[in-house]
């Protein structure tokens, strides 16, 4: 009974990290605009959305990257986890 569970738990995790990947591309839109861009359910490099370093020791000085790519999840996927 509990590796059942463990694995619906997994299935949970791997399936909002997807979720995330694919609507960080559509972060912003309506779902009139979503609907009409047609990259529903592709993977899509974001608009808007940039990676960021915010190191242990130097909390609030943090780094700003580059534009997620493809496949990428969010924040919200890294504190889930």
């Amino acid at each position: 009974m509990r590796r059942h569970k463990l694995r619906k738990y997994i299935g949970c995790l791997i399936g909002a990290a997807i979720g995330d990947a694919l609507a960080t591309p559509h972060t912003g839109l309506t779902p009139d605009q979503t609907a009409a861009s047609r990259t529903a359910g592709e993977f899509l490099p974001a608009r808007t959305a940039m990676s960021y370093l915010i190191p242990v020791a130097e909390l609030g000085f943090s780094e700003i990257g580059e534009r997620l790519a493809a496949g990428q999840w969010t924040e919200d996927i890294q504190l889930m986890l």
